[in-house]
Order: C-alpha cells, then structure tokens, then sequence
C-alpha cells in the first residue's frame, strides 16, 4: 500500500521535486527536492524540517544537478550529497555545512559509504570512468581505481590513456568488496583490498545484459540488478545450495546449451550437452577443468549415457548406438546391429537381464545375448508408437514404462505387457501423460503425471493410493522428473521449481519442503533429467551449464532458511502512524479510543520476488490461532475494544516450513474516558454508593421513623417526668418551707434573748445563713419550675438600673476581698432607665458574679460592666461578668445552661445545676439573652442582654427588703481560746465554705486550726506550714479534695501528713477513690462532732507510735527501701553521718534535703517528735556508741570525732539517751 506524500498533504515539504532520498541509522527519512533542500521527515510529529543548502555555502551558489544523497552511518543528522558542482557534507544537527570541491566535468553520479572501520566514502564517476574514494574526515584524502592501475589523487585527476569505464551506480557487498554497475561491461565486483575488478561471475542468464543502471543489496546479501534493456535481475545468496557451473565460453550462443545427461568415470564426470550438434565435456572436478571431446558433425546425440563393460555408451538419436573408449579416446559407432527405424534412442538403462533402449515414438527394445527383441505386439499399438518418457526397475521382476497415453508393465523375462492407464481408459488417473516414475521404500509406484502432479500406485491392487499436488503444496502439477537420493526422500522438479518429501506411509504426515530459490535458476522450458552420482549427489543440466547440490544438506539448511519478518507500516484509518522507534525500543502505540481500526504491513526480509511464499499473522487478544494471509502482506483489524495487545508475524513457504515470529509490536488501544480502569472503579463505587445510599435512605427513614416514634415516647415520659419531677419538687419544697419557717422564725427569737453575746450571735447569724440558702435553693426549684410552665409574671418597676447594679455588687466586696479577689465594676452610661423586676435582677447578678468569684483562684479578677446598646431600633442592657478564673471546657460550655447539669471538667463542680438554667429562664422571660464564651486556664465571660423598656410606673427599690445575699456571707469568727500550749498539733482545713470552716473550728478547739479556702491553696499551705494533720473537704473550687490528697501524698515535704476527707457523697466508690489516694479516713456529712474528734485524735496517737519507731531507727538494715519516711530519715543521717564535725548546722541538713528550716523542723518533728537539732544529737550519739563498742578510743577522742566540742556535756547527753555513761559501757 502506498501513501502520498506532497505540499499539499504536508505544506512543510518545500517542493514536490525529490531528486535523491535516503534513510539515516536512526530510520528518519531524508530527501533533497529539486529546489537543493535537504527535507528530513520527522515520523512522529507527521512533518518536515527544511533546510536551504545553498545558504550555507559562502557564496550562496546555486547547486541544480544533484547525484545522489546518503546518510553517514557514524553521526545522526549528518548526510553527504553529490552533484555535478562538487560533494557536499551536512550535519542537520548543528546545521554545519563542508564543500568539497571538484572541477567541472567530473560528474559523480551516485556514491555509497563502505561499512567498515576505516570509514572511506565510496564514488562512482561517470564520464572520467572508475572509482573515486574518499576518506571521511579531514584532510579527505582521495584515492582514484580503474580496471588496470589505482593512485593517490593530490591535484586535478587526469584519467586520459586508462582504460576506464563509466559507472552508473553502486552498492556495498561486504566489508571490502562493492558492486559496481556500468554502462559497457555489466557488473564488476570490486575488491577494496586488492584494488582489482572482477568482471565475469555474475556472466550467465542470470545476467543477459553489460548495460546495467543501478544494483542494490540488502542485509541478507539479496542483490538486485536493473538493466538498460531486459529488467530486473535478482540473485539470492541461498542459491549457493545449487552449485550452477557454465560452461566455458566457446560457443557463440552459449546459454542455449543443454546438458543431458552426466556419467562419472573416475575422478571425472562425461556431461553430454546438446543444442545444434551434440557436445561431450570431461570435467575434471578437482582442478575444475573442463576439456571438449569432439565428435562427428553429423552425429546427433540426444540420449543418455551409461556405463557398458567398463566402456562408456554413448546413446544417440538417429545413429543407434556409440562405445567411446576413455582410455584409447577412441568412438566406435553403432556397436549393436540395430534396425534403421530403430536407431532414434531417447534412453538406456542396464540390468542383469541386458539393456532396455527407449526410442522416440517407436517403443521398447530389449538387446539380449547380441538378439534385439521389440516389446509389445499390435494389441499395444500404443506402446509401440506412443512417446516414452520414462521406464522404472520394479521389485516384482517387471519394467514400469510411462508414456505420453499411458502406463504399461513389462515382465523383463517373457516381455508380457500388462496396460494400467490409457488414453480411452484412464481410470483413477487425470492424465495419462506420464512423465517420471519412481518406487519408493514401500515398493510404491510414484508416478509423475504433467498436468496432475503425483500420484501413489499400489502395483498389486492397481489402485491409487493417495495423490498429491499443489491443493497438498506440490509447486506444480507440471511434473519433469523424478528420483529418490539414498535417504529414500523423494525429489521431484516441476514448472515451478524443486520440492522434496519423505514417502511416509500414512499420507497425511508426508510434509513437502519447496525450495523457492530452485525457481530462478535457468532451466530449459523442457524441463531437466535428474542424475544422481554414487556419492549421493543430484545432477540436472541448465541453459549453458549444469547444477549440482547435496540432497542431505539442502533438507537440512532449508529448515533455517527463513528469517523472521519485519514490519513496514502501521495505520489507523488510513492514517500512517510512527511506530518504527517504539517497535525497535518494544515501546507500546498508543492508540485513541477512535483509533481502532487499524492496519500492519509487513514483508519478508529475504523472500525476494518469491510469489510462493505465504504469511500468517496473529493479534494476541483477539485473533486465537495464526491467521493465514496467503501472500498478502498486510493485516487488517476493525472494532478493537480497548485493551493492551501483541501483534506477531511469521512467513513460511508452500511446503510448510515457518520462520519465527517477529518480535511483538505491542499495541494499547486505550478506552474512553468512561470505560477506563479509573472510570470503571468511578462507576462501580457510584453505583455501590447510589445502592448504598439507597438502602441507608430506606434505614435512616425507618430509623427515623423509629427514633421519631421513641423521641414522641421519650418527650412524652420526659413531659411526664418533668411534670412528675415538678411536682415532686413542689410539693418536697413546700415540705422543707414548714421547717425552714420555723427555723428562721426560732433564730429571731433567740437574737433577741442573747443579750449581748457574739459568740452566740455568731451561731446564731450561721444558722440564718445557711437557712436562708437553703430557702433560695428551694425558690430557684419553685421558680424553675413556674418558668417552664410560663405561669410566672415579673413585679416590673422603672428606675435606673445602673445604680441597682451598682448597689448589688457593692454587698459582694466583701465576700471577694475573703477570697483576695479584685471585683470591679464599670458602666460607660451613668444612668439607664428602665423596666426591671429588682428581685429578679439580683437573683440573674448573684448567681453570675457567685460563680465568678468561686471559680476564681487568690489575686483573680472579676469585673462587670454595664452599658446600653442600639441595635436595629432597639435599645438594650449589655451587662458582661468576666472572671480569670478556671474557665469552661468545650465540652461542658454547651451545656452550662441546663437544669441540673454539673460541670465535668472543673474540679468536682459545686451546687446543684440550678443557678444558670434559672438565670437563663429569667432572662428569657424578660426578652433577653444570655451567652458565654471561655478559655480554659484564662477565664468566662457571660454577656446579659435585656431589651430597654419604658411602660412600668417609676419607683425607687428598697434597699432594706431588697438586700444582697452577700449580706448573709459568713465570716470568720474571731474564737477565744488561749493557745498557752504552743506545742499542740495543728490542723490544715481545706474547705470553702466559711461556716463549715467555723463549725470545725468549735469541734476542734484544743487544737491549732489552720483555714484554706480551696485545693491549691491548702497545697501550698500544707508544703509551707507542714501541718500535723489535714481535714479537706471534696468538692472544691480551683482543685478538689482528690488532687489535694494526691499532690500531699506524693510530695517529699507532706508525705507523712495523715489526711482526713469530708464530702456529701457517700457512695462506697467514692470512699474507695479517696482511700486510694492516700487518704487516713473518710467522713461523710453531716459529720458527727465526737467521731471527728476520735478520727483526729487517732491518726495523731499512730503518728506518735511511729515517731517513737523513727527516733530509735538507727540500724540501716532495718530501713524499709519502699517507704518515704524511711527513706527521708535515711537521706539524713547519712549526711549527717558524713559531716560529724563541729560546724554542721540545721541549715545544712534543710538544704540537703532541699527543705526550708521551718518545713524541715515540722516533718522530722512530726515523725520523731524530736526538733531538727535534737535528732542531729541523737544521730551523733548513736555513732559515738558505736565508736566506743567498736574502737579503743578514749571517751574525749570518740566525743571529738562525733562533733562534740565539750567531753563533759557529751557524757551528760550520752547517759540521757542511753541511761548508762560512755566509760560505764565501755567498762561492760
């Protein structure tokens, strides 16, 4: 298939002119137009690159007459042109371009490069004649070659007196040899070693012409030749198989000669030849030396020869029979007495029986004993006057005759014929002309019909067996000739050229072998006669000589004859595709989802112009076997569905045998973009998405339609319980009023009987206090409980508002001062008038500003501020409480509001939920709204907002009705107990609520009572004071009770503290957890004044048992390694034990254990009841009684050594300590 190319179809072509074109090592094409561009075509991009040649010359000459273009094979890019202006090279690469000056009549017609190491480039010159080289790099030498001399060129070349010859073209055919074609001596084989030219070995048929204008060769050595008159000419190398030998050139139609017949005789062969007069050659084939026997003019031979009692026999066609004598060179002519008419001979052959002469149309003889006897009578008037062919030996003691009407066979002792085929009786056979005839192995007849091709024959069933012709792979049904070389193969020559097979016995395993280049060899249109030698070898005689080859070694060449094939072109829809460097590099093409109809060409690289070769091809993925294409060379697919394939190719001959496949051109048609893997996977998980989806819409509509229906049951029991839960609080309520009446009724009375005592008014002031507070507590449950059911109405006045704030925060300086809390408050309005219901307005700030101080650690801040705001024609009241206090985590900040809710985050959160759900419930009432933000660690902002309004009546509140809960704030009482006993235990209490505080403080009067308001300053109390014993409650602000006991206990200063827990929760997990933590013992509240007492009482008592274990705690293997206070003592005495001396002080002992003096004092006081110094004196008496049972140191030196500067007072503190005297327990 052709596909054009032109400035039409490819506008960068420059003209449509092409004068030379080649193909660079990279397989890009390259071509000069007539316009001198040099155009490279670049396959992948579908277009040219152009190059203006004559801009790169100095002189911007013009260059018309081009010769020839070539690639250099060692640079890619780089090419050299030939003209009549001189020889050019140019590197596309880097556009440089070099001029190698000729003079003008040189003419260089076409050069090509020599593929060797010596890179020399080869030029063919027409009218100086002769072979210019040139070497491809500077200094570009140049060497000139003629038939008889060769010289170096240096100036001008002068050719005149040479015998030259014009050279029209020439092609590389190995490494140091070129084909070179001329106008007046046809092709020369030139030798770049030798310098010679070899004029006369391609002289035959092959060649009938001297004018020959171009030859060209390929890879695998197939040479073609054009001629001015008569064609093509092509040669293969394989032909070398078929040795052709000519004969010498004698005669002046020498390719008319005809060998007939070859007879060897010693070491040389008798070849009979015949044209005009009949010839006889003897071939000396180890000197290859031919020499002419001469004959008679008038003789005409046209039979065989054979050896006849050690004389050869020459058989002739009109003069009987002729003896030639080797040795005496003499003829002796008509040696038989045969009858005249009987004289035409076509062919003898010899047996045991005499010899058998075939005439031409006059039948058979048999010559016995001098007696010539004619075989058949006038019943076979077709045996006697039919043309002969052949005769055949049989194994059944008869001669097998093949005639141009029929088969016949002949008892070689009775001369009986037996007729098997005739012309009005051929039976089973197609035609009668029966050319060859051979046995087989089998003893099966082979008979060779020409015009029907093979055919089997059972001699004793006279049936036929199977046939063969070109349906089986037979070349042709033309048969010449047959024999059977010694491996019992069969060779048969047709029209069409040689095949060869084995008789097997089963025809279908009978595999032909056709040898394609016996086709071109210059056989006579009748045919040849096959000779075999007793060597083995097959002889045939050719037009103007003979070919002989080795049966065995061309069976076994033949099966590695076929090279596999390449491809040529590959197209989608017609359109060329690049593919050559993909292929080479086994790169896939990548084809778009369109392009799915495509097309490979492909052709055999050494099939030449054989017509009988045949291809198949297979496209893996869709074709499932090899598909044949007979001698087509181009595969054609449509509707490739997307997917990744290999294209193979194989060419195999008629006869069966295949080369191997090419290598795979791998192809990947891929899918659109919705048919890709990604796609698919796309589609797949929609599809499992939308199914997915589907089925959880179906879910979560029936789940909600269940939750719905639950939620309606849930409301329903929440509406239920809060209604039951309403009215239980209101009716438990209305239950605690009737106490609490009576109560707060009994404490007015009392305040007037107290005459005068604060001390008990003090008592008196807390149970109004904590009465009062548990009357709000059970207020805010009445009143949350009216604003959810909206049956609650505000007692609004109008006055200013700001003033009334001011006045609330004013009660709670105080209560912020106890806790060393700075409470500000700022308002940027100096006064605001509005609606407000006071009582309301100092539950909202109470409850807000309460929980701000609480939850604010000592030096915190709290402030407020007030101010009024337009927003969309509405005024408001922005009130904002910030605090620095612990801060809301996110979790719990959503849920600040709710009734009952507590936060988690915050310490164990104080009160009962109720403050904030019932403040928002108010301002809800009153329009507004109320919002919170907070950082954990930095601190809580509330923002209050309450819409302005104007409608009430002005009235001024009432200070004395509407006070502050502030006022009821407890305080310290200032107790009345004399403290004489300085050394009595003191007690850190951990607990922030100051009754609590003061209701302990009566319980435990004979011991001193430390107060912190809250976990981390009771931590920082206990490491600072190192109490004797530590009372915490729980639930406090900041840290609670759990962190307290957690931190004490591990601390190195408080770790032997005895811990005491008070909370309202009385669960036995909560017991659990404190105890865990380290704590002595749990009490509940309400407590009872004598247990607690017990409780104190009983940790101080164990700690006295265990200072009088510490104070006698001087023997080290006694220490236990997991015990604190072991270990605190231990880390004492060794560095007192280490610093004996005079000087050591109670300050270096605190800061060896990284103590304060006071801290250091009270723990080793609290588990020795020992002072600091007492201990350090007990630690050197106790290495002094060492000294003295271990050593004979005297009393003075052991009290020196142990830090005693007075021997005396060391024997007065000795016998204290240890109730002897040192010298007395020396003396024991």
């Amino acid at each position: 298939r052709f596909t054009h190319l032109s400035t039409v179809t490819h506008p960068s072509l420059s003209n449509d002119g092409i004068v030379a074109i080649t193909q660079d090592n990279q397989g890009d094409i390259a071509l000069i137009t007539k316009n001198f561009e040099l155009n490279i075509f670049d396959e992948e991009a579908d277009t040219f690159r152009s190059y203006v040649l004559s801009n790169y010359l100095p002189d911007k000459r013009p260059v018309v007459n081009i010769g020839d273009l070539s690639a250099d094979p060692r640079e890619k890019g780089e090419f050299w042109i030939s003209a009549l202006e001189g020889i050019f090279r140019f590197n596309a690469e880097r556009e440089e371009f070099s001029d190698l000056l000729f003079q003008s009549g040189w003419t260089p017609v076409n050069f090509k490069q020599q593929f060797a190491d010596d890179h020399f480039l080869w030029v063919g010159l027409f009218e100086k004649g002769g072979l210019l080289k040139i070497e491809m790099q500077e200094p570009f030498n140049k060497w000139f070659y003629t038939i008889d001399t060769s010289f170096q060129v240096t100036g001008e070349l002068d050719t005149r007196g040479l015998a030259n010859f014009s050279v029209w073209d020439l092609a590389i055919k190995s490494q140091h040899e070129l084909y070179v074609a001329t106008a007046n001596r046809g092709i020369a084989i030139f030798n770049a070693n030798t310098g010679q030219f070899d004029f006369n070995r391609h002289k035959s048929k092959i060649l009938e012409t001297d004018f020959v204008r171009s030859v060209s060769t390929n890879s695998s050595g197939e040479f073609w030749a054009g001629a001015d008159i008569g064609g093509l000419f092509y040669l293969r190398p394989e032909s070398a198989h078929f040795k052709t030998r000519l004969f010498p050139e004698q005669h002046e139609v020498k390719s008319q000669f005809r060998m007939i017949d070859v007879l060897p005789i010693e070491d040389s062969l008798y070849l009979m030849t015949f044209f005009r007069h009949p010839e006889i050659w003897l071939w000396n084939r180890k000197n290859d030396l031919f020499q002419k026997i001469m004959l008679e003019s008038e003789s005409r031979y046209g039979g065989n020869m054979i050896k006849y009692q050690d004389k050869s026999i020459i058989g002739c066609s009109f003069g009987g029979v002729d003896l030639y004598d080797p040795a005496s060179k003499k003829m002796t002519k008509n040696v038989f007495d045969l009858p005249p008419n009987f004289r035409h001979i076509h062919k003898m052959l010899a047996d045991s029986t005499g010899l058998w002469f075939i005439t031409w149309g006059i039948g058979l003889a048999h010559y016995q004993d001098s007696l010539t006897q004619f075989i058949g009578n006038e019943s076979e008037a077709g045996l006697r006057h039919a043309w002969t062919h052949d005769i055949a030996f049989g194994p059944d003691s008869c001669i097998w005759v093949g005639q141009e009407n029929g088969l016949y066979s002949i008892n070689k002792y009775n001369h009986i014929v037996r007729t098997f085929a005739q012309r009005d009786d051929l039976k089973d056979f197609d035609n009668p002309n029966f050319k060859a005839l051979e046995f087989d192995w089998a003893n099966r007849l082979w008979v060779g019909n020409f015009g029907s091709g093979l055919s089997c024959f059972d001699i004793k069933t006279r049936d036929i067996l199977y046939k063969i012709n070109v349906s089986r792979g037979l070349p042709s049904d033309r048969v010449y000739d047959m024999i059977v070389d010694d491996a019992g193969f069969i060779w048969v020559w047709t029209s069409d050229g040689l095949c060869s097979f084995y008789p097997e016995i089963d025809p279908e395993a009978i595999k032909l072998k056709y040898y394609p280049e016996s086709k071109f060899l210059p056989v006579d249109r009748s045919g040849i006669w096959f000779t075999k030698l007793p060597d083995g070898e097959i002889f045939f005689g050719v037009s103007g000589g003979f070919v002989h080859f080795d049966p065995a070694r061309l069976r076994e060449d033949q099966d590695n004859y076929l090279d596999a094939p390449v491809l040529t072109d590959f197209k989608a829809f017609d359109r060329g595709i690049p593919f050559r460097q993909k292929y080479h590099n086994e790169e896939p093409i990548y084809l778009k989802p369109k392009q799915n109809f495509f097309s490979i060409s492909f052709s055999a690289p050494k099939s030449g112009f054989l017509s009988r070769q045949q291809f198949n091809y297979r496209l893996e993925g869709i074709d499932q076997d090899w598909v044949n294409s007979e001698n087509r060379r181009v595969a054609t697919y449509t509707g490739v569905p997307p997917g990744n394939y290999q294209f193979f190719t194989r060419v195999g001959t008629q006869n069966g045998i295949w080369s191997e496949a090419s290598s795979p051109l791998l192809i990947v048609v891929n899918a659109p973009w919705y048919a890709t893997l990604l796609a698919k996977i796309i589609w797949l998980v929609l599809i499992i998405s939308f199914i997915y989806g589907l089925n959880r819409v179906f879910v979560i509509r029936e789940r909600m339609q269940a939750q719905l229906k639950m939620q309606g049951l849930e409301a329903q029991n929440l509406r239920e319980l809060d209604q039951a839960k309403s009215h239980f609080f209101t009716q438990i309520s209305h239950e605690f009023r009737t106490p609490l009446t009576v109560i707060l009724g009994m404490v007015d009375l009392l305040r007037s009987q107290i005459n005068g005592s604060q001390i008990i008014g003090q008592k008196i002031s807390a149970i109004e206090r904590n009465g009062m507070h548990l009357l709000r507590q059970i207020n805010q449950i009445l009143d949350l409980s009216r604003l959810q059911t909206k049956t609650v109405q505000l007692d609004l006045i109008q006055s200013d508002v700001i003033s009334y704030i001011n006045y609330i925060i004013q009660s709670f300086l105080t209560y912020a001062e106890s806790k060393k809390i700075k409470l500000s408050f700022s308002s940027a309005s100096g006064e605001v008038l509005m609606d407000f219901d006071p009582e309301r307005i100092k539950d909202i700030l109470s409850n807000l500003i309460s929980n701000a101080i609480k939850f604010t650690s000592h030096n915190g801040e709290v402030q407020i501020t007030a101010t009024r705001q337009t927003r969309d024609s509405t005024a408001f009241l922005v009130l904002t409480i910030s605090d620095t206090g612990t801060g809301i985590s996110k979790e719990d900040i959503s849920h600040v509001f709710e009734p009952y809710y507590r936060g988690k985050n915050r310490g164990e959160s104080i009160g009962t939920g109720l403050g904030l759900a019932t403040t928002r419930q108010w301002i809800n009432a009153m329009g507004g709204q109320i919002q919170v933000t907070s950082t954990v660690g930095k601190g809580t902002t509330f923002t209050v907002e309450i819409p302005i309004t104007n409608m009430a009546s002005q009235s001024n509140f009432n200070d004395k009705q509407n006070h502050s809960s502030a006022e009821l704030l407890a305080t310290p009482w200032p107790l009345d107990i004399d403290h004489k006993q300085q050394e009595c235990p003191t007690i850190l209490l951990v607990e922030d609520h100051i009754d609590v505080v003061n209701y302990i403080r009566l319980c435990l009067t004979e011991f001193s009572v430390v107060h912190a308001a809250d976990g981390e300053e009771g931590i920082n109390q206990a490491i600072e004071e190192v109490p004797d014993l530590v009372i915490t409650d729980i639930m406090m602000p900041i840290k609670d009770g759990y962190e307290v006991c957690a931190i004490l206990r591990s601390h190195k200063t408080t770790s032997h503290i005895p811990i005491i827990m008070l909370t309202a929760k009385a669960t036995q997990e909560e017991k659990r957890q404190g105890l865990s933590l380290g704590a002595d013992a749990y009490l509940t509240k309400p407590f009872d004044q004598k247990e607690l007492i017990i409780r104190v009482k009983g940790l101080l008592s164990q700690r006295r048992l265990l200072q009088e274990k510490y104070s006698q705690r001087f023997d080290k293997s006694s220490i236990q390694p997991d015990d604190v206070e072991d270990e605190f003592l231990n880390q004492i005495q060794q560095f007192v034990d280490t610093h004996l001396d005079q000087d050591l002080t109670v300050e270096d002992v605190a800061a060896a254990v990284r103590m304060s003096r006071v801290q250091l004092y009270r723990k080793v006081k609290a588990l020795t009841g020992k002072s600091v110094s007492l201990y350090i004196r007990l630690i050197r008496l106790h290495h002094a009684r060492q000294l003295l049972l271990s050593s004979q140191k005297n009393v003075s030196e052991v009290a020196y050594e142990t830090g005693f500067s007075d021997p005396s007072y060391f024997s007065r503190a000795f016998k204290e300590e240890f109730s002897v005297s040192p010298t007395e327990l020396r003396n024991k």
